[in-house]
């Protein structure tokens, strides 16, 4: 009978080892004194230890130190109530590595009530806690640049409110990119978002430790500044942050340069929450792209009228097409050789119904933000090609070229190359006879596909420019890269001939270097004939501006044209006519 009893007993043990074994989560059973006496192969394996090691071992040897008092507590109330307690911890497995895993105690008493030991049932949760703390992450931060996001700076913002007894004075900086999209387009997307954690690295490193930076979204950053001394220290800081942005980036070969538009808003009577901060900021960010970009500006009450006039020319500038508004310009451009006319640049103006007339300055900054710049430009190509060969039928014998500048945005369009050969087809305009004009944004995009697009235009025939030059920060070596007829010294170092010599000297050394690549020069902004005789001495091509004349209706440029072009013969009635050659030597002469 003993025997049998016995037998039983050893195969009832046999099979609560089996089943304790197969259990997916780890088991372990303590004695009295805390020590493990029993544990299945998962837990081991999860402990890290073999089945050997871990008998007689105390339990606080697998717990991390800062979690032994909450766990030696757990294991009381599981004692003291014949329960169970579960808790989250942190355990350390036998080569010190760390893991979090759920924790389930419960203690074990006989009939008598005699407590005998402890159950501890263990539950590895290291990859629920991974994925947690990222979802945390990630509700605050910016996984691609390690900065806080929006969230978490506006935290951060009302939390030195609440103390800004504290601070001389709080302020906020929005910053965001200039074209970035242009520049995120031509490369990777594993390549943009690493140029992206390099500008964030910039900002870090021009920016006081005190300050807070987040990414907001996109290519869009907030800066917090607690303790300013005033408006005089944010602008100063915005000042440096402008020039470390515009330092060069060498990026697979290529050379970016990059600005920023910044709005600085300070806390004040108008600005004391936090969401007027932010508004306040954004506000100024806008005004700051809108005098033209790489800049800042300080927020004012004003701009809020701004803003609320812009968002209107945006809503009409939508419909300004439909509503025929939309005109085209032609200011000539002069063969300084000759002083006689060799083509015109096409200029955009709005003619709004109410508004009256509405300069570029106004529109395209808002049409290049929206995209509107696409259908705009392309408008503006046909209604110029069209005119440009109305001219050339009526006087064949001249060399009239259009030039017709083109948007960044419109060469990164599909399709563009086929566009401006289908325009060339409708209007039957000679190629050769259209020359685009381009800026050295264009160039920041010194990429495989635009520079394809730009000598597939050139195949077309048609003629290219390099508009504005010496105003960006492109590379001179690509000048040789691209296919260029034509570079346009901008009008600011024009206006200043003969009075600052390093605007001199610069534009001579335009001269030169453009003659030493075979390419015609031509002078932006030309008002006086002093500045018209001092490019001529210096080697320059071509020249347009007041000094010749201001941009022209396409009626009164076409009376422009007369005056120069119509052949005269002497009649009857006396009035003079001289053929076009005799004419065109005696203003040579």
């Amino acid at each position: 009978m003993l025997n049998a009893e016995l037998s039983f007993r050893l195969t009832q043990l046999e099979k609560a080892n089996h089943i304790l074994e197969s259990v997916a989560e780890g088991v372990s059973k303590l004695d009295s004194r805390g020590k493990f006496v029993e544990a299945n192969g998962p837990c081991t394996e999860m402990l890290g230890y073999s089945t050997e090691e871990l008998v007689g071992l105390p339990w606080q040897k697998t717990v991390a130190l800062d979690h032994l008092d909450e766990v030696h507590r757990a294991c009381e109330l599981a004692i003291a109530k014949r329960g169970k307690e579960s808790l989250e911890i942190q355990s350390i497995k036998k080569d010190g590595r760390r893991f979090y895993q759920e924790l389930t105690i419960v203690a074990e008493h006989d009939d008598a009530d005699r407590y005998l030991g402890l159950y501890w049932f263990l539950r590895d949760v290291s990859e629920r806690k991974r994925l947690q703390t990222k979802v945390a992450y990630s509700a605050f931060n910016d996984e691609l640049t390690d900065l806080p996001n929006r969230n978490l700076f506006e935290s951060h913002l009302k939390k030195a409110l609440s103390n800004a007894f504290q601070y001389d004075s709080i302020g906020v900086l929005t910053l965001d990119l200039d074209n970035f999209k242009l520049v995120n387009d031509s490369l990777s997307h594993g390549d943009g978002d690493k140029l992206l954690i390099l500008i964030a690295e910039r900002l870090r490193l021009s920016t006081p430790q005190t300050a807070i930076i987040s990414r907001n979204s996109g290519d869009e950053f907030s800066i917090l500044l607690s303790g300013l001394s005033g408006a005089e220290q944010a602008i100063s800081l915005c000042q440096n942050l402008l020039r470390r942005l515009q330092e060069p980036i060498e990026w697979a070969g290529t050379e970016f340069f990059i600005t920023a538009s910044i709005g600085i808003a300070i806390h004040g009577e108008d600005c004391s929450t936090a969401e007027q901060l932010l508004k306040a900021a954004d506000t100024a960010m806008y005004e700051a792209k809108a005098k033209g970009k790489a800049g800042y500006a300080l927020y004012n009450a004003s701009m809020n009228q701004n803003i609320s006039a812009r968002l209107e020319l945006e809503s009409h500038l939508r419909r300004a097409l439909q509503l025929d508004e939309m005109r085209v310009y032609f200011q000539p451009i002069m063969d300084m050789k000759t002083d006689r006319i060799c083509g015109a640049e096409a200029l955009m103006r709005w003619q709004h119904q109410e508004k009256g007339m509405i300069y570029p300055d106004k529109f395209i900054p808002i049409a290049e933000e929206t995209g509107l710049i696409v259908s705009l430009g392309s408008w503006v190509l046909i209604e110029s090609c069209r005119k440009a060969q109305q001219w050339r039928e009526m006087y064949p014998e001249q060399n009239f070229v259009i030039n017709v500048n083109i948007s960044p945005r419109q060469i990164q369009e599909e399709g563009f190359v086929e566009e401006v050969a289908a325009v060339l087809s409708e209007t039957g305009l000679d190629p050769h006879c259209l020359k685009l004009e381009i800026t050295e944004s264009v160039m920041m995009e010194h990429v495989d596909a635009t520079i394809a697009k730009l000598h597939a235009i050139r195949a077309l025939g048609v003629q290219l420019a390099l508009d504005d030059f010496g105003t960006g920060f492109s590379s001179l070596s690509y000048l040789c890269h691209l296919p260029l007829d034509n570079v346009k010294i901008d009008r600011s170092f024009v206006s200043v001939l003969g009075i600052e010599p390093e605007s001199t000297a610069i534009v001579k050394a335009i001269i030169s270097m453009c003659q030493s690549l075979s390419l015609a020069v031509t002078a932006e902004g030309i008002e006086t004939a002093v500045q018209s005789e001092q490019l001529l001495a210096l080697g320059c091509d071509f020249g347009q501006g007041y000094a010749y004349s201001q941009p022209l209706t396409a009626e009164q440029f076409e009376e422009f044209l007369g005056a120069q072009f119509d052949p005269i013969t002497v009649e009857e009635d006396n009035v003079i006519h001289l053929d076009f050659a005799a004419f065109h030597d005696d203003l040579a002469a």
